[in-house]
């Protein structure tokens, strides 16, 4: 009588190789979801080298009897397409290639379980009972402790299991998409590794903006986020993540067929549960039927809707110039760098006057003593650029000299205080505008009155890439406008060098980050 074997490693490898990314990874990310499908709404993961073994364990519902069984058997699985983001058990199942033994305990109403599962050949995966190892803190769920052959294996590695997690379930860990989520894991799902709450991951400074992803006005589809990042992104960070139900399932731009004008700045994800319907069966992909795929693109034509607004807002839709950016913290930085230089100098005293002024103002007012002669000591110039930007560059008009900002009598109001809130609302020192002048392309900047033009026009300006370059740019834009400001036995390049220099040094550590 004949006997049909199984290779069950040759079988485990295949199931790795449907995988885009390393056979650790992958068990990682299988035990997560199929937590989420269980219900879970606290994981909880430690590392341990007494002996070395990882631990992972959700408060979901669990296996019965029946089900804990099935669990076992590799070429079984319980999950059908388009229900779940999990690959039923394939997270233990894979983690045979890697752990000399597999710990499993569960529970689920009355019945309680725990298994020791090893694969002792290529053809053999033997499970026995065990009593209870208490993996587990409550009366259901599920816990599995993986014990790897090597110490360096990465499932050791915190560091690496909090990179796995955050890479593939970003949406559950960024307050602004998990909201969104709510129908789904009402109370939110949380991830500890050694006891300690995971965060999302740090971003670099940057812009982040979100939107809803829509069919037309009423049908919700899904939620956006996107952020421009002042550095370059690793390659794996670049592009937009499409996740479901909280699982990233492919990230780039090329399914997506849109892309930003600097797409190694900009990193994003979109949430849209719906298309949960789509998953291959090991929930990796999207299928790719004629069917399947025309629901797609459906879907995908609302998601490019929304991520080219949010790249417009953001000035980075191929094409589009991005806004100008906020020029008031350079401004006050700007003052306080020319505080330390005019010792060295003295030429570039008539430029902050007006801030001299502004502060004794305030200190009268403050003691009591303003009595009309605030104004002439404040009162901002009208500028005589046209078309600036001033301010955060919404447009062509020209700075107010009037208005709730420049009160002309604040003693009018009746009090000190009112009277110094007033007076430091006013915009003291130079002022610092965006123009646009392609007749003078090759200047960075000049001074006109009391405003130093910035030019968007110069060809290095073009060639900015994120806030923080923007910065460091109109930063030496002033420095070269301000040179040229110097009196005869001054070199320009050593101005230039020393207003860098003391703009570096001002108490880096606590300064805002960008020109926002």
């Amino acid at each position: 009588m004949g006997q049909t074997r199984v290779n069950l490693r040759h079988l485990l490898e295949d199931i790795r190789d449907s995988y885009p990314f390393a056979v650790h990874e992958a068990v990682i990310t299988e035990l997560v979801a199929n937590a989420l499908d269980s219900g879970a709404g606290g994981i909880s993961i430690e590392v341990a080298f007494d002996p070395p073994r990882l631990v992972f364990a959700d408060d979901g519902s669990g296996m019965g009897r029946r089900a804990f069984e099935t669990y076992h058997d590799i070429a079984s699985t319980s999950k059908v397409r388009g229900q779940g983001i999990g690959f039923a058990g394939v997270g233990a199942k894979l983690s045979l290639l890697l752990c000399r033994e597999v710990v499993t305990e569960t529970g689920h109403g009355g019945f309680r379980g725990a298994t020791r599962w090893w694969l002792e050949s290529a053809n053999v995966a033997p499970w026995t009972e065990i009593e209870s190892p208490g993996l587990l803190n409550g009366a259901s769920g599920t816990a599995v402790a993986l014990y790897p052959h090597r110490l360096d294996d990465p499932l050791l590695d915190t560091a690496e299991v909090a990179r796995i997690i955050r890479d593939h379930f970003e949406s559950l860990l960024d307050p602004d998409l998990s909201r969104y989520l709510f129908l789904y894991y009402p109370g939110g799902v949380r991830f500890t590794i050694d006891g300690m709450a995971l965060t999302p991951a740090a971003t670099a400074g940057g812009e982040s903006l979100t939107g809803e992803v829509r069919r037309g006005r009423h049908k919700a589809l899904g939620i956006a986020k996107l952020t421009v990042t002042e550095t370059e992104l690793d390659e794996e960070r670049r592009g937009v993540g499409v996740s479901v139900l909280g699982k990233v399932v492919k990230r780039g731009w090329e399914w997506l067929g849109i892309a930003p004008e600097h797409p190694e700045l900009v990193s994003g994800i979109v949430e849209v549960p719906s298309l949960v319907s789509l998953l291959t069966t090991n929930k990796a992909d999207f299928l790719r039927d004629g069917a399947s795929l025309q629901k797609f693109y459906k879907l995908r034509k609302q998601v490019q809707e929304t991520i080219s607004g949010l790249l417009s807002d953001l000035g980075e839709l191929p094409g589009r110039k991005a806004r100008p950016r906020d020029l008031r913290p350079v401004e006050r930085e700007m003052g306080r760098v020319l505080d330390r230089l005019l010792d060295g100098f003295p030429e570039l005293e008539p430029l902050l006057e007006r801030r001299r002024g502004w502060e004794q103002a305030a200190a009268m007012v403050s003691a009591g003593q303003g009595e009309g002669g605030v104004d002439e000591a404040i009162a901002p110039e009208q500028s005589p650029l046209p078309g600036l930007e001033p301010g955060a560059g919404e447009g062509p008009e020209m700075p107010p000299t009037t208005g709730p900002e420049t009160t002309a009598d604040p003693s009018a109001e009746g009090d000190a205080g009112a009277a110094e809130r007033a007076v430091r609302r006013r915009k003291p020192g130079l002022r610092l505008a965006w123009v646009d002048e392609p007749s003078r392309r090759e200047e960075m900047s000049w001074l006109e009155g009391g405003v130093l033009a910035l030019n968007r026009a110069h060809p290095a300006q073009a060639r900015v890439r994120g806030p923080a370059a923007e910065r460091l740019w109109a930063v030496t834009a002033i420095a070269t406008a301000l040179a040229h400001e110097l009196g005869p036995g001054h070199n320009p390049l050593e101005f230039v060098s020393r207003f860098l220099a003391a703009w570096g040094d001002r108490g880096r550590p606590t300064e805002s980050p960008a020109v926002e």
